[in-house]
């Protein structure tokens, strides 16, 4: 097993601003256990219950939200990276002593890296994403583009949940800085999925499939993949070893949960999944089989990717293996297949997904025009959150750098440039909940 990984480097509890010091005595968590009570206690933690996962504005109360999603994969991850520390192996390469060390640590990063790894996913789920998208490169979004750099575009143009799930963390919620939640860099790292501010590319490594940092985070990625030693010879970004392990259990859990959201709401039977994956129809009830697919599916493939990130340590510590854990595992292929087949394209999702489009493309049409007025409209302070306002003024206050510092900083949303203008929207809109976005689309209709 390869020796050479410096996991000091890795797992740096450094932060952008160095917390206050608390008296001896009174807090005894180590700086990964505090991330992990900054983000639990957090507003966007708390949206993710009413966040879709599969089923848009769901009526039922088994399916999956962005919440309950996001516990499961804290709870993978959590066990791929104990898994990992006690693999005798690993203790065998690394003596116990590290390796007891790492088990302090690697699981804690992991807790709260999986956490949020959804936690800027906009309402709609994966849908609401491709709407936003979609608005700013085919719809009425484009025409508010012009002034805006090629790299500002993408921001819009490329809109992803794990970008805006950055911006989260690093810039929210507005406390006087700009440091968010001012999590620790290894939390940070661990945290990314797509370590890259530019165009997403499927021909790249996994690691530029999407367009990962918005470029108002750029400075704090590269600040990030300094602090964990991440830039490659040639300047790319590559992943956090821990990276991977949070892809997988979210992986792991989406595979193994949107199956069972779909049976539970009617779209397949239990015997039908059975056969297509080549199983036995069970003789148990149907509560006990089920229980029993899912610790099927989630034991095979966690063990094919702690396996695999075994055998690619050494390309992940170079920064060469890029992809990712699961790709090449059967079992993951054939359920990615049944469920986009029989759950994804089924009537009652579609018809939800169209619902999320009208309501997000006309909150953007009605509000938009208002906002990018060289006057916003000022009743718009009504609806949009005035920490959110508070954090794109301070934004733009900070990239003047030809104002006295000395001046009070900008109150006004006319003081906004384009671009922060539309930064101020879509962390709004992204922001919403399922139903909030439902509410405040009936809520501009009746004015």
């Amino acid at each position: 097993m390869y020796n050479q990984v410096d996991w000091s480097i890795y797992l740096c509890a450094d932060r952008e601003r160095q917390s206050r010091a608390i008296p001896k005595g009174l807090d005894h968590r180590s700086a990964f256990d505090s991330d992990f009570g900054r983000v639990i206690f957090s507003s966007a933690a708390r949206r993710m219950h009413d966040k879709t996962q599969v089923f848009p504005l769901s009526g039922g109360d088994s399916v999956h939200t962005r919440l309950t999603h996001s516990m499961e994969v804290l709870s993978v991850a959590q066990s791929l990276g104990t898994d990992f520390c006690r693999d005798e192996e690993v203790v065998r390469t690394y003596g116990e002593e590290v390796a007891h060390l790492l088990e302090q640590q690697l699981p804690a990063i992991l807790r709260t890296a999986a956490f949020v790894h959804d936690i800027g996913n906009p309402p709609f789920g994966h849908f609401g994403e491709q709407i936003i998208g979609s608005y700013f490169s085919d719809g009425n979004g484009k025409n508010y583009l012009s002034d805006l750099t090629e790299e500002q575009q993408f921001d819009f143009t490329q809109f992803d949940g794990n970008a805006q799930g950055f911006r989260i963390l690093t810039r929210m919620p507005y406390l006087n800085d700009l440091n968010g939640l001012n999590l620790t860099y290894a939390v940070l790292a661990a945290s990314l999925k797509y370590p890259n501010c530019g165009s997403k590319s499927k021909k790249g490594g996994a690691s530029v499939h999407k367009h990962g940092v918005f470029s108002s985070e750029a400075d704090v990625l590269g600040r990030v993949a300094d602090a964990c030693r991440l830039r490659r010879a040639d300047g790319t970004i590559k992943r956090h070893p821990l990276a991977f392990l949070v892809e997988a259990a979210d992986t792991i859990c989406y595979r193994s949960m949107d199956l069972e959201d779909g049976i539970q709401s009617g779209m397949l039977s239990l015997d039908e999944a059975l056969r297509f994956l080549g199983l036995t129809p069970s003789q148990d009830t149907p509560e006990r089989a089920l229980v029993n697919l899912r610790v099927a599916i989630i034991g095979e493939l966690t063990k094919y990717a702690l396996q695999r990130f075994m055998a690619n340590l050494e390309g992940i510590d170079m920064g060469t293996f890029d992809e990712e854990l699961l790709d090449g595992n059967e079992l993951c292929e054939q359920l990615g297949k049944l469920e986009f087949e029989r759950i994804f394209r089924h009537d009652t999702i579609a018809q939800a997904e169209l619902k999320g489009a009208q309501v997000m493309n006309s909150i953007l049409d009605r509000v938009l025009p208002l906002l990018m007025d060289p006057k916003p409209d000022w009743r718009l302070n009504a609806i949009i959150s005035p920490s959110m306002t508070r954090l794109v003024l301070a934004e733009e206050y900070q990239k003047r750098v030809s104002v006295p510092p000395d001046l009070a900083p900008l109150t006004e949303l006319s003081d906004l440039s384009t671009y922060n203008r539309l930064r101020l929207i879509i962390d709004w809109l992204s922001g919403m909940t399922d139903r909030y976005a439902l509410e405040t689309y009936h809520r501009l209709l009746a004015l």
